[in-house]
Parts: C-alpha cells; structure tokens; sequence
C-alpha cells in the first residue's frame, strides 16, 4: 500500500503513516513496524502534537465513495504511548490534511468537500478544540482546501486554497492566510 501522509514523532525514532487501510508507526531507523491501527475504510493524514504524545488521523466513517451519506469521515486521537484511538471527532465530509498548531491547543483540519455530485463545493478549514474536540472555528471557500500549516502564534494559518479543474485536468490555486480564534 501507498502511503498517503507521512508524520515524524517528535522525541522519537518513528514516523507516523498514513496507509490506505491502516495507521502504522514505523522505526525510521529500523524500518520496522512497531504498531498498526486499522482504518478499513481508508485514512487519508495524520498529524502528531509537538510533545510526541498524541496524533490524528482523517479516516473515511464508511466506505468511498458513498452517494449515500456524502463521503463523512471523522479524525481520530490517537495516544502514542498506547498507540490506540482514544476518541473520534466526528462531522467532516472528505476530512483531508491536518496541523496541530504550535502551541499544542488546536487541530486544523482541512476539507475538500463531497466527492459526490459537485466537484468538491463546500471546501473548508476547521479548528477543533483538543481540549474539548469540538470545532470552534471554520471557513469556508474553493473547491480544494489543502496543507494547512499553522503560524507560530497559532492564530492564524497558511493555507493553499485550489481547486482540481476537470477540465483541463490540472490544479491551480494560490496560498492564502486565514486567521482564526
């Protein structure tokens, strides 16, 4: 399998791996893998906080493509001292690329709307609340919300705003800062 998104563990020797139907941390030095989590429906990134103590991951809730309830996916906690999902924060549709922001308080997640129907409309970026798992703060725009990376004051972040263009079948966009609670 392919991975879909790669995270260093801050402190460590192991990389955190977004696989097509698994969560594996792997010994970069070994190559080992020391621990697997499956997603049977697909993860697509994972992010871990600046301590190495916890990570996220964007899973898809049911199987993809699904007409049916608009592709949902939701982020899991996972505790990287037991290496299991403590939580899951639910209430994305096609959840993609994730941040912990610097000061360790939110999770920046980035949408890219239901595959379903409209090409990605209803893209967005949402800040949740780690100590609550609540989303706090969204925005919304373009077809294609990606790579959001926090500014280290953590109010606001850099974010690249494009969109997949079916008909020339390529992807354009310009970076954009969104600043937030």
């Amino acid at each position: 399998a392919m991975p879909s998104w790669v995270s260093l563990i801050p402190g460590t020797n192991d990389a955190l791996v977004g696989e097509s139907l698994d969560v594996r941390r792997i010994n970069v030095v070994t190559g080992a893998t020391t621990a697997s989590i499956p997603a049977p429906n697909g993860v697509f990134s994972v992010a871990t906080n600046s301590g190495g103590t916890m990570a996220y991951a964007s899973v898809n809730a049911s199987p993809m493509p699904n007409a049916a309830d608009g592709d949902l996916s939701e982020v899991w906690k996972i505790d990287l001292a037991s290496n299991t999902v403590i939580d899951k924060i639910p209430g994305f549709t096609n959840a993609r690329d994730l941040a912990v922001t610097p000061d360790g308080r939110s999770l920046l997640v980035a949408t890219n709307g239901p595959y379903s129907g409209n090409n990605g409309a209803g893209s967005g970026l949402y800040q949740v609340d780690l100590a609550t798992d609540k989303i706090i703060a969204s925005a919304m725009g373009g077809r294609s919300i990606r790579i959001p990376a926090p500014m280290p004051d953590s109010a606001s972040a850099y974010v690249d705003a494009g969109c997949w263009d079916p008909d020339t079948s390529s992807a354009h966009g310009t970076g954009n800062e969104v600043s937030g609670s």
